[in-house]
Formats: C-alpha cells, sequence, structure tokens
C-alpha cells in the first residue's frame, strides 16, 4: 500500500491561460496523449490533476511556470470535496426575505441567504435502453432474416433532467431543484403555466436573496436569457470540479 503524500495542481484563480497549451505540458503527467488530455481538461474547470506524488505536482508546476502559467500544488487531504448530490431533489421551499427555508419529509431546515456558496445550473443525461417500433419501412429489411424483431429494435434514449444546484457552507450542503418536480407555488413566487418560466423566475429570486454567492457557467447562461434546457457540454463532472475548486481555494486563500 503505497502511503506517499498525494498532491493535486489547481488553477490559480487570477491565472489566464490555454488549455491546449498546458493540455501539451501536462499530458506526460497525466498517462495520456496531448490530443486525449485535451479534451479532458475542457472537463476540468479548476482542478487539473489528481492525485499526483509531491516531486510529480512540483514538476508539473514548474513545467507550467516556465510556459508562465500559474497554478497551486495543495495536498489531496487538504482539497475540499463537494458533497455527493442529494438522492432526493427538493420538491418544495419557501423564500422568505432572510432564509430560505426546506420544510419536507426527509429534511426541515432553515438556511439564511448569506450561507449561500454557489449557484448553478446543470443538465444531467441519463442514457436507457429501451424497446422502440420499427418504422414500418425499416421493419421489412429485417423480416427475411429475423422475425422476432421485424416490428421491435431496442436503441439506446436519453433522457435529460435540469437542476438548479445550490452549495452552502458553514455548514457544508449541497442542495438539488428539480426543474420539472419542484411545487413553484409554494415558494410564494409569481407562477405562470410555463414551466421554464417558473424556473427562470425562481432561479433569479434566489440571486436576488444571496447576493455573495458565486454564479457558475450553467446559471450565467440563464442570465444571459438562454433556456435552461439548451443543449450545453456543461454537466455534473465540470459543476463538481469547480465547486471543489472554489471551495478549496477560498480555503487556501482564507
Amino acid at each position: 500500500m503505497n502511503d506517499e503524500p498525494q498532491f493535486a495542481l489547481l488553477r490559480d484563480p487570477a491565472a489566464q491561460f490555454s488549455v491546449r497549451d498546458a493540455a501539451v505540458i501536462l499530458a506526460p503527467f497525466s498517462g495520456e496523449i496531448p490530443a486525449e488530455f485535451l479534451q479532458t481538461l475542457h472537463r476540468r474547470p479548476g482542478v487539473l490533476l489528481r492525485n499526483l506524488s509531491e516531486k510529480e505536482a512540483l514538476e508539473a508546476a514548474a513545467a507550467l511556470g516556465r510556459a508562465d502559467i500559474a497554478v497551486r500544488v495543495v495536498a489531496e487531504k487538504e482539497l475540499v470535496e463537494v458533497p455527493a448530490p442529494p438522492r432526493y431533489p427538493l420538491k418544495s421551499a419557501i423564500l422568505e426575505p432572510d432564509a430560505f427555508v426546506v420544510d419536507v419529509p426527509r429534511w426541515t431546515g432553515r438556511i439564511p441567504w448569506d450561507k449561500f456558496f454557489l449557484l448553478d445550473i446543470v443538465p444531467e443525461f441519463v442514457r436507457k435502453s429501451g424497446t422502440l417500433e420499427l418504422d414500418p419501412h425499416d421493419s421489412q429489411l429485417y423480416a427475411e432474416t429475423n422475425s422476432n424483431t421485424a416490428s421491435l429494435s431496442s436503441r439506446p434514449r436519453t433522457s435529460i433532467t435540469i437542476y438548479l444546484e445550490i452549495l452552502c457552507r458553514d455548514p457544508l450542503i449541497r442542495m438539488r431543484i428539480d426543474r420539472n418536480a419542484f411545487a413553484y407555488r409554494k415558494a410564494g413566487i409569481p407562477v405562470v403555466p410555463s414551466r421554464e418560466t417558473n424556473f427562470r423566475t425562481l432561479a433569479e429570486f434566489i440571486q436576488a436573496r444571496c447576493v455573495n454567492a458565486v454564479i457558475g457557467p450553467g446559471f450565467s447562461q440563464l442570465n444571459k436569457g438562454m433556456n435552461s434546457t439548451k443543449e450545453s457540454n456543461y454537466d455534473r463532472a465540470r459543476f463538481e470540479n469547480l465547486s471543489t475548486w472554489l471551495l478549496t481555494i477560498q480555503e487556501v486563500a482564507g
């Protein structure tokens, strides 16, 4: 068993650099070729590499430094991990002037708005296999070879769930609101027949009450007028990487 301390490379908050340049430098430390690691880096907005030895981490940071790319070396044990997604999204909550009030069967809580740390809109895709009817013309192609497949075919299906992700500090809490499953009327916001409009209104009301919270990339897109279901390459992995980075950087800076 290897008990050697492990380290991570974190993007410096003030650093601006080319992901392509960083990929070429960091690929040898990742075990991937540059082209592969470039795609990996696009999914890592904050924590660039993890589980490096101290020697590897310092060498990687030095190599980036020679290219004027600033990073921070942080021990894995010092990373503030984002909590796993809650098993159940919030079905209802009340937006009071001074607090976000949750009163559901599995949890009751009153969270002051100044405890809100990060707000983001994150799509989660689930790929499922399913049995679908074939087009009658297509079924003729199978009729002579396999009568069992003439009318039915197993095809993958993809479903999408849009979450408003909420991260609070002191204590560290992660909450999720499912766009399609939240009781908007109970929240005390103006409600209309459009679920998308209600979701947007809820997000705006929450943002207006926690002015110090960080606004993530998905939430920023909503603020720019984009529909929450618009196809995006932002996903849960990116959100969790960003969250861990922001939480850790704050602790390091503090």
